[in-house]
């Protein structure tokens, strides 16, 4: 997925408006649509609008998950015999 951004004239505001296009592709020479893309990765389409989002921040970074670093309840203490 590939992001290119292109400015456009708000009708409201006098500033330029930066705008996103994503390209999808399954491999670096087969670009397809957003339907055969969230087929073939089998995601949804609000789970793509959560990825884009981190891509188009200026933070890229992964999620993290809100366990990380803990240990799971159902483990068991090494101590523990």
């Amino acid at each position: 997925m590939l992001s290119h951004s292109e400015f456009s004239m708000s009708a409201r505001s006098r500033k330029n408006r930066e705008r996103k296009r994503f390209d999808y592709r399954i491999s670096i020479d087969r670009p397809v649509c957003k339907a055969v893309f969230l087929f073939y990765y089998e995601e949804t389409s609000k789970r793509l609008d959560r990825l884009k989002s981190y891509v188009s921040g200026k933070n890229i970074s992964i999620p993290i998950h809100g366990n990380f670093g803990r240990s799971p309840t159902n483990a068991y203490n090494i101590f523990d015999k």
